[in-house]
């Protein structure tokens, strides 16, 4: 079991006069019965229409009104009902680049409901998306069904992943591990020093979070994907306010989006990009940045391509290097959504920020140079954000990641993050949260094909609610799903949920 930096989990609990409240469930309207219904392909949705004008109109009044600019809002439940979720504003574009967008706001969502850990919002040119990380693991979606500019044209669903887990399978290929590295691979746990000294030092990983200016840039293929400038700035802007929920609580890395749209390219002859070949677009996207952006204003950079089969490639502990910073890149045949985000974007982000391939398999992608023997703690293809889900054949134990890093690489990316080199270029932000403390209980040995439960503990001394995960962390020879080879990976590791009990 691992301990997360909790800060983030905090529900607001503000007492909220009744002006304070938008209309909720009057701005929402269902298309037919309120209750999720199964298309043809099998995917379970609830389809309603969103009067995103009078939203419009209801959060300027609360920000002119009042002085708290938390407003509330209502969310459609996938199976019926409404939810009341707070909007606390999130400073995710920097001041120069919002004060050219004001029809783009993003907020962190809190709620007092039981069922909700936490969650993102945000209105753009593509309307409104809003996520909602449930304490049982599972994740729900309030986006639109176009994409389209035109709110007119826009009609919106609600939606689970559980309930659609194979809509969210696309294919992809990383080739990060034959890049050169900027520095060694290790497991980060034998070379962490345990001395209390130290121990006090790592501590403030949590307790502080770092905040990196990004720029990303678009190739023009993915800016057409999405029809306009404005628009794929949108897009990047959901993508990158997802990113931040989970770099934020399993990390304390806050990204802030630097770039606008003179880096969202819409000329397929003049970008610039070799889009569709990450290799070269790795040293494209770091001349291109640093002249248009300028190497000196941001701390790590990434470019967005469209592709038809999927691919990324990023340089290991490239942040805050200034000759390798802007080296990392994200292509999908479908580049949006949290697939987009968790299982591409977030994973070839991680490397930037040091950590490492975690799947242990050796069929499909697993296969080859990708896995790292040093890191392989998970079995087979894996499930949390560094590892290979969904692409590694007969070793596959889910279709997509899991939104969480491995214990392993919250390690790697705190060494290089907060206690490397990667730290540097980072502004510091103090929490103001007291860590957890967590308690994975006695270690036992128990007989082989043994049934057991994992039973553990974990207290705050703010009272905040927690989320547990358990991670195993042997690494052992390579070896297909299920195979014992006495030292290896044999357990996956857990969504986060709100149960020490595993």
């Amino acid at each position: 079991m691992h301990q997360y930096t909790k800060g983030f989990y905090l529900s607001l609990l503000l007492t909220l006069t009744a002006p304070a409240a938008l209309a909720g469930e009057s701005l929402w309207y269902d298309l037919g019965a309120a209750r999720t219904t199964a298309e043809a392909d099998g995917f379970r949705h609830r389809r309603l229409q969103l009067d995103e004008g009078m939203l419009q109109q209801q959060l300027e009044a609360r920000y002119r009104s009042s002085t708290d600019n938390h407003p509330t809002l209502s969310l459609p439940l996938p199976q019926g009902g409404f939810v009341e979720v707070t909007l606390e504003p999130v400073a995710l574009l920097s001041a120069a680049v919002a004060s050219q967008h004001p029809e783009i706001s993003t907020w962190k969502i809190n709620s007092r409901d039981p069922r909700i850990a936490s969650g993102r919002a945000e209105m753009s040119t593509l309307g409104f998306h809003a996520l909602l990380q449930l304490k049982d693991g599972n994740q729900l979606y309030i986006e639109p069904e176009q994409q389209t500019p035109d709110p007119t044209l826009r009609n919106y669903h609600s939606f689970s992943r559980r309930d659609n887990a194979a809509a969210f399978s696309q294919p992809f290929r990383c080739g990060t591990e034959r890049l050169q590295r900027t520095g060694p691979v290790f497991s980060p746990l034998q070379n962490l020093d345990f001395s209390r000294t130290a121990l006090r030092t790592q501590a403030k990983a949590g307790e502080e979070q770092l905040n990196y200016d990004i720029a990303i840039s678009t190739t023009a293929e993915y800016t057409a994907y999405f029809g306009s400038q404005s628009a794929a700035l949108g897009a990047v802007v959901t993508t990158l306010n997802r990113v931040n929920q989970i770099y934020e609580r399993d990390l304390a890395i806050h990204l802030n989006l630097v770039s606008d749209t003179k880096t969202i390219f819409t000329n397929p002859d003049t970008d610039g990009f070799s889009n569709g070949n990450p290799g070269l677009m790795l040293t494209e996207n770091q001349a291109i940045l640093n002249r248009i952006v300028g190497n000196a204003n941001y701390d790590v950079g990434h470019v967005f391509g469209y592709s038809s089969g999927g691919d990324g490639l990023a340089q290991v502990e490239a942040t805050c290097n200034t000759r390798l910073k802007a080296q990392g890149s994200t292509s999908s045949p479908a580049p949006k959504g949290d697939t987009f985000a968790v299982d591409f974007v977030a994973h070839e982000l991680g490397h930037q920020f040091g950590a490492t391939h975690t799947f242990n398999g050796t069929s499909g992608s697993c296969g080859g140079f990708s896995r790292i023997a040093e890191t392989a703690w998970e079995p087979g293809s894996g499930s949390t954000i560094m590892a290979y889900a969904g692409i590694c054949g007969s070793d596959n134990i889910q279709s997509n990641s899991d939104p969480l890093f491995h214990g392993g690489s919250i390690e790697q990316i705190t060494n290089y993050a907060h206690l490397g080199s990667g730290a540097g270029c980072a502004t510091r932000t103090v929490l103001g949260n007291a860590l957890p403390s967590a308690n994975a209980g006695a270690d036992r040995t128990i007989p082989a094909r043994t049934p057991f439960i994992l039973s553990g503990s974990g207290s705050d001394t703010d009272g905040d609610a927690l989320l547990y995960g358990w991670d195993q962390m042997d690494i052992g020879t390579a070896s297909s799903l299920g195979f014992d080879t006495g030292n290896n990976a044999l357990i996956m590791s857990s969504p986060l949920r709100n149960s020490s009990i595993r």
